[in-house]
């Protein structure tokens, strides 16, 4: 996650899958691999006023 500057918040993930084992029976596509690409923001939460007010 970057801490600092303009992508403060964000998370940058990248997977690969292989598949280990397929039964395929009839007209089914086969999987050689797959690639996930993720972009995720994380929002701050709201600010709490911690002076005694309810």
């Amino acid at each position: 996650m970057f801490t600092d500057g303009a992508l403060r918040g964000h998370r940058i993930a990248a997977e690969w899958h292989v598949p280990v084992y397929q039964n395929l029976n009839g007209p089914q596509l086969e999987t050689d691999w797959v690639l996930t690409i993720g972009w995720q923001k994380a929002l701050a939460p709201a600010e709490r006023d911690d002076q005694g007010g309810k």
